[in-house]
């Protein structure tokens, strides 16, 4: 079973290889689906540790390209309903979308200039993944 003590371990796979990323994804929604708040408290926590890396390594890179797919997955236990809302038949989570551009926008006022440029970066991914999106 997964659980939040395991997303540690899954983003270490991550930043070795980017062939394993779909998988990944499919398990930090299982995990985000179980729980929420938990969930969003691990994510930041593990996000900033990506965001204060200095050096531009090839795993940096690959665990940053990461957290932009990871933000714009659709859930894959979205339900299809026939009374469901758009957002919910398109399965994008778009509270958490929200969520993490904010948190990554207050970041960009941040004195470190690693921070704001990692910050920069995933906000620029995350767009350009999101060009096809309609958030409302």
């Amino acid at each position: 079973m997964l659980s939040l003590t395991t997303l540690p371990s899954i983003l270490d796979r991550c930043q070795k290889t980017i062939a394993i990323h779909n998988t990944a994804i499919k398990e930090f929604k299982r995990i985000q689906a179980q729980n929420q708040i938990g969930f969003k408290k691990e994510f930041i926590k593990l996000l900033n540790r990506v965001l204060i890396q200095h050096r531009r390594d090839p795993h940096v890179e690959r665990l940053q390209t990461f957290f932009a797919r990871l933000v714009v997955a659709k859930n894959p236990d979205a339900d299809l309903e026939d009374g469901a809302s758009q957002a919910t038949q398109e399965g994008y989570d778009k509270k958490f979308i929200g969520f993490v551009l904010q948190y990554l926008l207050n970041l960009c006022d941040v004195k470190e200039k690693t921070v704001r440029f990692r910050c920069c970066q995933l906000i620029a991914g995350i767009l350009t993944l999101l060009k096809d999106v309609e958030l409302e």
